[in-house]
């Protein structure tokens, strides 16, 4: 589980500010829906995925175990004047029990290989499951080798799409490479940014990255990194076959 801080939570906000990666990654996604969509997003972090989409849908559930990212979506709701999401501090299996959503979405979340069954059911319409593609990184791999750090730590959920087929579970997917870089103050605030993203603490490894990498900007840097994507979705109401319902 990603750990949040008041540091990440603001890393968080101007990058998402910064680029149009949400709107990108949205927008397949709004093809789907219409003003009667009732959505619940599991693990939605700082929601920024959730308001997105709220302007083309009736209600969203924005659902995720951590306090700090609700409190901070909650705040994000009052600035934005939006009222069509309840944020909801929990686990989304006990949450979800018993209760149907037009949509159940999530993204960097193991929740399609680990509760498919749970998922089928609380889903009426779609399942949407945003996970990253290999090489999904700003760091080469070079430096977590000799770190001894798990490169894998990231999840890809390459069985997925086999674990679906295996089901004749109907499913399409979008692969989509958007821009979703950071914005940072100073070298100070890229070199805590290195340090709390890839746990990489020597000082030669970030500096000789960041002369690689960072670009100056009128105010500031910005770490670019292009962010690859598959947007696996599940037409629940195709599914009628699937083992889960024989």
């Amino acid at each position: 589980m990603f750990k949040w801080n008041e540091k990440s939570l603001q890393w968080m906000q101007q990058a998402a500010s910064y680029s149009e990666y949400y709107q990108k990654i949205a927008q397949p996604i709004i093809d789907l829906l219409d003003q009667d969509s009732n959505i619940c997003e599991i693990a939605c972090g700082c929601g920024h995925l959730s308001m997105t989409l709220s302007s083309h849908v009736q209600h969203i559930t924005a659902i995720d175990i951590n306090p700090k990212v609700i409190s901070f979506l909650k705040d994000e709701l009052v600035s934005n004047n939006i009222r069509n999401i309840e944020p909801v501090v929990a686990n989304w299996l006990p949450y979800t029990e018993n209760k149907q959503f037009d949509v159940v979405l999530f993204s960097h979340f193991s929740a399609l290989e680990e509760q498919l069954e749970k998922l089928m059911r609380v889903a009426k319409k779609y399942i949407i499951a945003i996970v990253p593609e290999k090489n999904n990184h700003t760091i080469s791999p070079q430096l977590y080798t000799k770190k001894n750090l798990d490169y894998s730590r990231k999840e890809i959920m390459e069985s997925a799409p086999d674990i679906l087929k295996d089901l004749n579970i109907p499913f399409t997917q979008i692969f989509q490479a958007n821009e979703f870089g950071q914005p940072l103050r100073d070298r100070r605030d890229a070199y805590e940014y290195i340090e709390h993203y890839y746990k990489i603490s020597d000082p030669e490894d970030i500096e000789q990255f960041l002369n690689s990498k960072l670009q100056k900007l009128h105010c500031g840097y910005y770490l670019p990194k292009t962010k690859k994507t598959r947007t696996i979705i599940i037409d629940v109401q195709k599914a009628s076959a699937n083992v889960f319902y024989q």
